[in-house]
């Protein structure tokens, strides 16, 4: 007996000397686990006292002594009463690790959170305090009414012991310490994730001020460049102008973006049970997808506003290259004008380059808006301890009015009616001007018009971008092809079983092959897939090679390195693109063949194309039996692209009002998205940019749709321009040198000047590699025309 009131005044004894050591670490991590390790041993402790009291309690059969009594009081008053001392110790693990969080983040001060560790300190010295000697203090609490000491011990003979129940409760008490222990060295991994993250992004915003200096200097140094040579060696001018340009590169600031924060995401857990609150001695937990919670805000919140600062700056140095290839033709001009004694006009041959340097201004407030924006936006709601705050969801991925997909099935009927109204409904459109109006304007004048009435204009570019966005753009804008989805799991499936791999996708421009194939190989290749284009650096491996058009170069390359059982992706997106004038398609195609033959059993092959390179190939190469699949992906579900609409609307952070500004109810807003739906004929990206396009900006905060007014393309296909724009539709991208290729002498003394009518109409773009292509903004409607006329298979 005396030793078990030994072991009793030992432990109480070590109990402040335990929380003076805690509480004495100035590193908030040792002084946090410090206080969670402590808190079990205390746990340990008192169930090794209980189970000493209640062995001695069994063997002690002297009902009525001092020793017996001192025994029960132990087992029936002392135990419920460390029950309480180790929830306090609990509880004080949990406010320090909200705490802690919230320090790291600075969300607290240092001097707060000293203070919060003395209050804690305080609380637990005072419960201490208040359990030193409990035992005696109650037996002499008893002994001082004789009566009531018989009638305690009487009635606690009565009862069932309570120390199996209160053991199993303190265990439980101990391994909430740990779990608590636990969790917070998982969040300080992920507050090290989160800030790598912040400053992945930030770091990737300061350089842009560099490069605007950087390239404005180019612009000063020219200029004095210029005064300096103008009057007598202008034609050293061209020369340097040329030099300079040469030497200006893009930046592909999305895909090394992307590459880190992939990285990085990985080290972050994909789940975490984590303990949110207490309630009444329980510790109450939620799931949190924290992996996927950090993917879709950045994507969602982040990612479209970086986007626009990178489209920006590639617009930036586009308009520098091209003032310096003004700066060059004009001063080849003037050098030959001066060696021909011809009379020049020296004054503004440096203009276009004063011109970008005016421009850049405005351009550089629109980025500073954009970058404050971002800062605000981490500042405020990227921080690891929001996630303990119940009243808002943890890094939510806001839509407009809490847009969800009940919305979409409540209008199935509505939207089956819209589709078999969808081709009536466009024809009537192409008719919508009076016989009047047009017959007053040219063929190019109809041209011309069309083409700026699907300009997006630049007064609403916050909004626009978001929807604009080529490609992959993160998994928080995916909405899925349910039934193209389910194919290609299926066809995964059976390739890991051993059968070919080899998948085709095909459609219009704008359809979304490029998203398509992006979802297919994060979902089931991820950091497993090799991106194949001409002219960039593949990565496999650990190794990396250089493309050119030579297809079979590439292929090669990844069969010698595909070792280790690796079975990658082999992801080939826009093939008729892999040709130039000394790799012909032609020759390509036959190297993909037999590279699919041979190896699709252990990599999967994904090819994307056009319908009308896809149907020109198959009539020579029959490529329909290569694939062990084709998908076309022209038309998108209704309801999926009114889902990628509300998506989109809501990451823009803009209310979509009436005329009373007032913000419109639902019913109203999906008539909007099935307007757009059904006029886009199931294209997802014309209907993205058609929605765009009816969007008007009226303040800050609000926008209004708007429907524009749509005009027909007139029919301007003959046989001259039908050829032309069916060659250069076939090869995406092309050139003059690569038209001469192929029209020999008629080039130049027919189809050449066709090329330039179609440039000054707008029907094609001049890119600054000099490559010609048709202008997205007409494209599909081309392609359309085309395919009436018979030069290509546009639809599927």
């Amino acid at each position: 007996m005396e030793e078990i009131k030994q072991e009793f005044s030992k432990f109480e004894e070590e109990l402040l000397n335990k929380i003076k050591a805690t509480f004495s670490n100035h590193d908030s991590i040792e002084f946090f686990n410090s206080l969670a390790e402590e808190s079990q041993s205390i746990t340990e402790q008192i169930n090794v006292l209980g189970q000493l009291v209640f062995g001695a309690l069994a063997e002690n059969e002297d009902k009525f002594s001092d020793s017996r009594l001192w025994l029960q009081v132990a087992n029936y008053s002392w135990l419920p009463q460390m029950k309480s001392y180790a929830l306090l110790w609990r509880d004080t693990i949990f406010q320090t690790h909200k705490a802690l969080i919230r320090f790291w983040n600075e969300d607290l001060s240092e001097s707060a959170f000293e203070s919060f560790k003395s209050n804690s300190e305080e609380q637990l010295v005072l419960a201490t305090n208040q359990i030193t000697n409990f035992i005696s203090k109650q037996m002499i609490s008893l002994k001082a009414k004789n009566s009531h000491v018989i009638t305690a011990s009487t009635n606690w003979d009565l009862e069932d012991n309570p120390q199996p129940v209160y053991k199993k409760q303190i265990v439980l008490v101990g391994e909430q310490c740990l779990a608590l222990k636990n969790a917070t060295t998982k969040l300080q991994r992920h507050f090290v994730s989160f800030q790598s993250i912040d400053d992945l992004i930030r770091n990737s915003l300061t350089n842009y001020q560099e490069i605007i200096e950087s390239q404005q200097q180019t612009a000063h140094s020219t200029i004095h460049f210029i005064h300096d040579n103008i009057r007598e060696k202008a034609g050293k001018i061209s020369i340097h102008a040329k030099n300079i340009e040469g030497k200006i590169e893009y930046s592909n600031y999305q895909d090394a973006f992307k590459l880190s924060f992939e990285t990085l995401l990985l080290t972050i857990h994909e789940k975490i049970n984590l303990p949110i609150d207490t309630n009444n001695g329980v510790i109450l937990t939620k799931e949190v997808a924290f992996r996927r919670k950090v993917k879709q805000w950045i994507e969602s919140e982040i990612s479209p506003l970086m986007y626009e600062i990178w489209e920006l700056l590639e617009f930036i140095t586009d308009t520098l290259k091209r003032s310096l290839r003004n700066v060059q033709n004009r001063t080849t001009i003037i050098a030959n004008d001066i060696k021909n004694e011809k009379a020049v006009n020296l004054d503004d041959v440096d203009a276009p380059l004063k011109n970008f340097l005016k421009r850049t201004t405005s351009w550089q407030k629109e980025i500073q808006r954009l970058d404050d924006l971002i800062r605000q936006r981490l500042e405020q709601d990227f921080l690891l301890s929001k996630v303990y705050e119940h009243k808002n969801e943890f890094l939510p991925v806001p839509l407009q009015s809490t847009l969800t997909q009940s919305w979409f099935s409540e209008t199935k009927l509505y939207q089956r009616l819209s589709t078999a109204y969808s081709f009536l409904n466009n024809k009537v459109q192409k008719f919508k001007n009076t016989v009047e109006q047009e017959t007053n304007l040219s063929t190019s004048e109809k041209i011309v018009r069309y083409v700026q009435t699907h300009q997006i204009t630049n007064h609403n570019h916050h909004y626009t971008s978001i929807f604009l966005t080529k490609g992959y753009i993160g998994e928080a804008f995916w909405v899925e092809r349910e039934f193209e989805i389910q194919h290609i799991q299926e066809l995964i499936g059976q390739w890991k079983l051993g059968y070919r791999g080899s998948v085709l996708l095909h459609g219009q421009r704008f359809s979304g092959k490029t998203l398509f194939g992006e979802m297919v190989a994060n979902r089931h290749f991820p950091n497993n897939v090799v991106r194949l284009s001409p002219k960039t650096i593949v990565h496999f491996n650990g190794r990396k090679h250089q493309t050119t058009f030579d297809l079979d170069d590439a292929l090669q390359f990844i069969k010698k390195y595909n070792t280790n059982n690796l079975r990658p992706l082999i992801w080939i997106d826009d093939l008729e693109t892999w040709a130039d004038a000394d790799h012909l398609i032609t020759e390509n195609i036959r190297t993909l063949k037999k590279f699919i033959d041979n190896n699709s059993n252990h990599i999967f092959i994904m090819v994307s194309v056009s319908n009308w390179a896809k149907a020109h190939l198959n009539s020579i190469y029959d490529i329909d039996k290569v694939f062990q699949a084709d998908f076309n992906l022209d038309r998108m579900n209704i309801e999926e692209i009114q889902r990628a609409i509300l998506i989109r609307h809501g990451a823009t952070h803009r209310t979509l009002v009436d005329n009373n500004i007032e913000k419109i109810k639902r019913n109203q807003l999906i008539k909007m998205v099935q307007k757009v739906s059904r006029i886009a004929e199931g294209n997802i990206g014309e209907a993205l940019n058609l929605w765009s396009l009816s969007i008007q900006l009226l303040d800050e905060e609000n926008v209004q749709f708007r429907y524009p007014q749509i005009y027909s393309m007139p029919d301007f296909i003959n046989p001259d321009i039908g050829i032309v724009l069916s060659s250069i539709m076939m090869e995406k991208r092309t050139n003059e040198y690569r038209l001469r290729k192929l029209f020999g002498k008629a080039f130049e003394e027919k189809y050449k000047n066709i090329v330039q009518r179609l440039i000054s109409v707008g029907l094609l773009v001049r890119h600054i590699d000099n490559y010609l292509e048709i202008n997205e903004l007409v494209v599909n409607e081309v392609g359309r025309l085309l395919e009436e006329e018979k030069y290509i298979a546009f639809s599927n």
